[in-house]
């Protein structure tokens, strides 16, 4: 739901359209900050080709750390300020001091070391975050267990009293601040290059030997547990994947430790299925990487350049 302000983050970091409940997806351990950017007036640093053309998931967590997480701080900060212009400052501090996910590892880009040692078992993220993934944008909230009014109920310290009318109030405020402080046009700019890359890279997963390695991928899952054993074809397996842990999550017979031990055995299962397609496309989407860049080498310096200046405004 995070319409204006994560538009950018969802199309330039994860290949996946939905964040299931409970961040299920796989993410990166790195805590690192965002990456010291140096540069010349000619030159393309590595990290912002990992970027825009990102060919796995250690890419993404670079373009991640660099790029997307300050450009996201900058946008709350801002959002911030809007609802404690509005009394909202509990709200406000919330979100100045958000827990930003790590970047999501997706089919297009798993993150093999994140998978290995954690499998799907993710982190938390905060109160103000969480706001933002609960708004409904330009609506009004009928429901008492809507998200929204849950995370009031579940955060005291955001100051607002969980009712339908302080959550819907809160709404309003949290939309119309979020929809005057979007991102910067460069980062508009660079989100449609990333769109089209990742459009050309799921190409690529049709050549011979990609697809041979899909295909091997499938019999492998199956394995991984029996309720995966009748899966037809990948998007089958993700998405009974994603049912199954929602059946988990909302089965009072199953603890928080068994949830994370069946996350954790399912993602390193899923990690060794996976491995041989990384490998197989990695060739095929480096040359492809390479020939955007000599196409695009112009446009590409002068946005790094703009994408630069916007986080060090």
């Amino acid at each position: 739901m995070l319409a204006v302000l994560l538009a950018f983050a969802t199309a330039c970091s994860s290949a996946d359209p939905s964040t299931p409940p409970r961040n299920l997806l796989p993410t990166p351990t790195s805590s690192q900050g965002p990456a010291t950017i140096e540069m010349t007036d000619n030159d393309l640093m590595p990290a912002f080709i990992a970027y825009i053309f990102p060919l796995n998931g250690t890419d993404i967590r670079v373009g991640w750390n660099t790029f997307d997480k300050p450009s996201i701080r900058q946008n709350l900060r801002a959002i911030g300020s809007c609802v404690e212009a509005e009394g909202f400052d509990g709200v406000a501090a919330a979100l100045r001091e958000a827990d930003l996910p790590n970047a999501g590892a997706s089919w297009l880009f798993p993150d093999m070391a994140t998978l290995r040692s954690r499998g799907f078992v993710v982190e938390t993220t905060g109160a103000g975050w969480n706001l933002l993934g609960s708004m409904e944008p330009n609506a009004t909230i009928a429901d008492p267990e809507h998200p929204l009014v849950q995370d009031l109920v579940n955060s005291p310290e955001l100051g607002v009293t969980p009712t339908l009318e302080a959550a819907n109030e809160l709404n309003s405020v949290l939309w119309s601040c979020t929809v005057t402080n979007q991102l910067p046009t460069a980062f508009e700019q660079a989100q449609q290059l990333a769109v089209s890359w990742r459009a050309e890279i799921a190409r690529i997963d049709d050549t011979p030997a990609v697809k041979t390695a899909i295909e091997a991928l499938l019999e492998c899952v199956r394995t991984i547990d029996p309720v995966f054993s009748d899966v037809t074809d990948v998007d089958n397996w993700w998405s009974t994947q994603l049912g199954e842990q929602i059946n988990l999550d909302f089965d009072p017979n199953v603890s928080e430790a068994e949830f994370s031990s069946e996350m954790q055995r399912w993602g390193q299962g899923y990690a060794n299925c996976v491995a041989p397609v990384v490998v197989a496309r990695e060739g095929v989407r480096f040359a492809a990487r390479q020939e955007r860049i000599s196409e695009q080498f112009k446009v590409l310096v002068e946005l790094q350049a703009d994408v630069t200046k916007a986080l060090n405004p």
